[in-house]
């Protein structure tokens, strides 16, 4: 139990970064209207807008994902 929560918070960690890094690195690399057009304009909180994003995508997927499973055992067991 304790492997398996150290390693999602070890990926966690590994995406969040990862992510960041690549922003930055777009922010930095490329002319300002790439970055514009990609990203906020407020560099300040890159991390955190990549958490809430990755956050927004899961819970997303989630819910969806969800959805399915109880529409699918709802019609299963109700029977």
């Amino acid at each position: 139990m304790f492997k398996r929560l150290f390693w999602l918070c070890v990926g966690i960690v590994i995406g969040v970064m990862s992510v960041t890094k690549a922003r930055a690195y777009i922010k930095g690399k490329f002319p300002e209207s790439v970055g514009d057009f990609f990203f906020d304009k407020d560099p300040k909180n890159l991390t955190l807008t990549t958490i809430l994003s990755l956050f927004k995508d899961f819970n997303s997927s989630r819910k969806t994902h969800e959805s399915q499973l109880n529409s699918k055992y709802a019609n299963k067991y109700a029977k």
